[in-house]
């Protein structure tokens, strides 16, 4: 007779439990200061259109006028710094798509080193046998959003694995 003995739920560790609510956090923090950058902006439109009809209709004191001017500017300057910074940020995790998509299955990398600034991957690694560390290579040197390949050198460890140091430049476009 097969009896079914319940398994207890394994328990995740508290630093993922951590990371899970500081992400929940920042996404939440990144939404509200979102809709406040919004609300900011419009509340800043209508004073100048406020305004924009007091000098129309009616003179307004010359020293309030440029005082709010230097004010509008200072915040028109802060929104076009922020929205600059917004278009050109680049997203470096997109790196690890990629290497995910490349890296064969009997290949392990034990360390990974980028320079975003020159987008340049330094990876150091091991694979089972010659004939994957081979297929790996071949891998990097036929794809297209990768250059400038470079194998530093290779040596038999342990057991027969191979160890490796290889390095590369990616395409920009990955990164947008």
């Amino acid at each position: 007779m097969i009896e079914i003995v319940p398994k207890p739920t394994p328990k995740l560790p508290p630093w993922l439990n951590f990371l899970f609510y500081f992400s929940i956090f920042f996404l939440i923090s990144v939404i509200l200061g979102y809709f406040l950058l919004g609300y900011f902006k419009n509340q800043t439109q209508k004073e100048v259109q406020k305004y924009e009809k007091l000098l129309a209709l009616e003179g307004v004191f010359p020293a309030e006028i440029t005082l709010l001017e230097k004010k509008l500017k200072v915040l028109e300057r802060k929104i076009k710094d922020f929205s600059f910074l917004i278009k050109e940020h680049r997203f470096s995790s997109k790196i690890f798509p990629l290497l995910q998509e490349l890296c064969h299955p009997q290949v392990f990398f034990s360390s990974i080193s980028f320079n975003l600034a020159e987008q340049k991957i330094t990876l150091n690694g091991q694979a089972k046998d010659f004939s994957v560390f081979k297929a790996q290579l071949i891998t990097f040197r036929n794809e297209k959003r990768i250059r400038d390949f470079h194998s530093a050198g290779f040596s038999i460890g342990e057991r027969g694995v191979i160890l490796f140091d290889a390095s590369f430049s990616v395409d920009p476009q990955i990164f947008k």
